[in-house]
């Protein structure tokens, strides 16, 4: 299993797991949105491996990027998709995630930032996902 992967995984049984972020999105969770879905919703995004090769520190590894999409229409629009961020961030940020595959995570940031799409009435909030991982 990649780094990537484990990580995914690990991410989205937290995210199910979790009963502020479940109170918003209830199971809506997706790798791929399934047609005729509610919002709100997250959705796995885009993501960044560069491999790490520390003998120093005694870590061959990775850092991971991964972005998760967090959509809302709601009346308020960018307060619930600030809500529904939030919750994700407390979720991850810091969190100590055990991955498979014998990989380890030594670290994971949470950051954010909450936008209005195009059309004018989706909410559109990225959590962005920084971790250090032990192992490939």
């Amino acid at each position: 299993m990649t780094a990537e992967s484990a990580l995914q995984k690990s991410v989205y049984d937290a995210l199910r797991a979790d009963a502020d972020v479940a109170a918003i999105v209830g199971a809506r969770v997706f790798d791929a949105v399934p047609e005729g879905s509610d919002y709100p919703m997250i959705v796995f995004g885009s993501s960044d491996m560069v491999p790490v090769d520390d003998v120093a520190q005694c870590v061959e590894g990775a850092e991971v990027s991964l972005q998760l999409d967090c959509w809302v229409r709601a009346n308020g629009r960018l307060r619930p998709a600030r809500d529904l961020v939030a919750a994700v961030t407390q979720a991850l940020h810091r969190s100590t995630l055990a991955l498979e595959g014998g990989l380890r995570l030594l670290s994971l940031t949470a950051s954010h930032r909450v936008f209005l799409d195009r059309d004018g009435r989706t909410a559109h909030g990225v959590v962005t996902l920084e971790a250090e991982i032990d192992g490939r």
